[in-house]
């Protein structure tokens, strides 16, 4: 009975690790080579992805795989000893999936020039089990409107788009917003908001706070390919729900390229103008440094280098303009012009080819978000309205390493930092606050430095003021002159993660894959409404109480 039980495991396990399951953001290039003629498999044929390190070698059956194909589009070329060379270009891969190429060789006695196919994209992929919707660089780049990542939601059925902000009514009359308004609710398949899980780069980059939204802005012409996916998760996407956002960004290759874009809607020939410019512009080829510096210095590196930076700023008053004064800021060290709604956006990645077992992956992703909202209720007073800031950092170090043509493990070390800010002209419930003891009025720090007993608490005031007053509406419904937008959100978020994987092509059908991963979180959330105004002061104030 035991042997039966083993059995059953190891069908069980050889069943779900599927060669489907590749699981990450690379995919695989398989398929047969053969003999034209004698249609019969030919044994050692060197298989191999042109302009890369990747490669493999076809079997007794003739049958052959190349792993951790990043996705984009290749040449992929077979050589064989007495045959011509065959190649096939504009062949795609995809994240998590096989891409099937076979090849039928010539003889080299036949006077034959190398054979050159166009490879033609499948109308199925068998090995898709789940709901997949995948997008190449090259659609991206021929979609209109594409900007940031949550664009691409527009064009795929059975998702929603929500932009409105979650609020909640308090007894005592107050509101309370419960996330960061600028972080989009996507929901799949009447799912709600929060349920997907985002993946770059093989990476999780969820909010902890608000769970499944993006926090990284990134803009497209970062992106190498996406793919969602609304069902069938394996273990590995153990947090999704709804959906799954895989995001594979884009590395240097050995010619140098660069671009840029500019729009503007200011021209009106077509429609209102919102006052919006954008900019984005990329650049990416061979590390210059190590390439070509070191060496004239008698100094080099092993491997080489490439690297991909792009960067991209967006501003505009939007369709609805609330009309407050806009001053000027600072956006990666340029000073601009402020508008209602500005986003910044900068991108880094390095990869250093040690050897051809030893691959290393450093990026860097930032977005700065500056923006007000507008309120119909506020449209007399725009200036007395709060403002909002949202500071993006992501960092992640990946280690590449093959043991064997069917076996590579990776370990990724990554941190984010989500920095959410929203006040009045940048001041703090204190600013506001009046503490009254023995008919003298304190502000905050003078009352805390002048009455503090230890290290952790302070004398109780006799009394406690504001400057401001409560929100109230004219006879028409709008709040009046007196009214303030006085509002405190301080959200500070560092998560640090680890993961690490190992895949192994066990059978020319099966591939197994196994991880961990482990994450920390240290999380700071501060929500306090209309400057505190309806807090009850209690009998003895604690260092603590104040400053929150």
């Amino acid at each position: 009975m035991k042997i039966n039980r083993h059995c059953l495991l190891i069908f069980l396990i050889l069943l779900t690790y599927r060669s489907w399951l590749l699981a990450g953001n690379t995919g695989k290039v398989a398929g047969f080579v053969i003999d034209k003629q004698t249609e019969q498999p030919l044994i050692a044929a060197n298989v191999f992805v042109k302009d890369t390190y990747l490669g493999g070698v076809t079997n007794e059956k003739g049958k052959y795989f190349i792993l951790q194909v990043p996705p984009g589009e290749y040449t992929v070329v077979v050589s064989y000893i007495g045959y011509h060379d065959v190649t096939v270009k504009n062949v795609e891969v995809f994240v998590d999936l096989t891409t099937n190429i076979n090849f039928t060789m010539e003889k080299s006695t036949i006077e034959l020039p190398s054979v050159e196919i166009v490879a033609e994209q499948p109308l199925v992929h068998p090995d898709i089990t789940s709901t997949r919707r995948m997008t190449s660089r090259k659609e991206l780049e021929a979609l209109p409107g594409m900007e940031q990542t949550t664009d691409i939601f527009i064009r795929y059925g059975g998702t929603v788009v929500d932009v409105a902000p979650e609020i909640l009514d308090i007894p005592d009359g107050g509101r309370l917003q419960v996330r960061d308004e600028s972080l989009k609710s996507i929901h799949v398949r009447g799912g709600r908001g929060g349920e997907i899980l985002y993946m770059v780069d093989g990476m999780p980059v969820t909010h902890p706070l608000y769970g499944g939204r993006d926090v990284l802005d990134l803009n497209v012409v970062d992106i190498e390919a996406m793919e969602l996916l609304t069902g069938a998760f394996n273990a590995e996407y153990g947090q999704a729900q709804s959906g799954v956002l895989n995001i594979t960004t884009r590395s240097g290759s050995e010619k140098l390229k660069t671009g840029i874009e500019y729009k503007t809607d200011k021209i009106e020939v077509f429609g209102n103008s919102y006052d919006t410019q954008y900019t984005s512009l990329y650049m990416g080829g061979p590390e210059p440094f190590t390439r070509w510096v070191l060496p004239k210095l008698n100094l080099g590196i092993p491997g080489q280098m490439s690297f991909f930076v792009t960067a991209s700023a967006k501003l505009t008053n939007t369709a609805f303009n609330n009309h407050r004064d806009r001053d000027r800021f600072l956006l990666y060290g340029l000073e601009l012009k402020e508008k209602q709604d500005n986003i910044g956006n900068l991108n880094a990645k390095l990869d250093w080819n040690i050897t051809q077992q030893f691959k290393l992956t450093t990026s860097y992703h930032s977005s700065l978000k500056q923006w007000s909202k507008y309120a119909w209720s506020w449209k007399n007073y725009p200036n007395h309205t709060a403002e909002y800031y949202r500071n993006n950092q992501n960092i992640n170090i990946k280690v590449t390493h093959t043991l064997s043509k069917s076996t590579f493990y990776n370990l990724n070390l990554g941190y984010l930092f989500i920095d959410y800010k929203a006040s009045l002209d940048r001041k703090s419930p204190s600013d506001y606050w009046l503490f009254y003891k023995d008919s003298v009025a304190y502000n905050y720090e003078t009352y805390y430095s002048s009455f503090s007993v230890g290290a952790d608490s302070v004398i109780a005031p006799d009394s406690i003021e504001t400057s401001i007053k409560a929100v109230a509406s004219d006879p028409y419904g709008f709040v009046d002159d007196k009214s303030f937008e006085s509002i405190w959100r301080d959200d500070l978020t560092s998560t640090l993660t680890f993961k690490g994987d190992i895949t192994s092509q066990i059978h020319p059908e099966h591939l197994l894959k196994s991880g961990v991963q482990i994450q920390y979180h240290d999380i700071q959330y501060v929500d306090i409404q209309d400057d505190g105004i309806n807090t009850k002061c209690p009998p003895k104030l604690t260092e603590f109480w104040i400053r929150t």
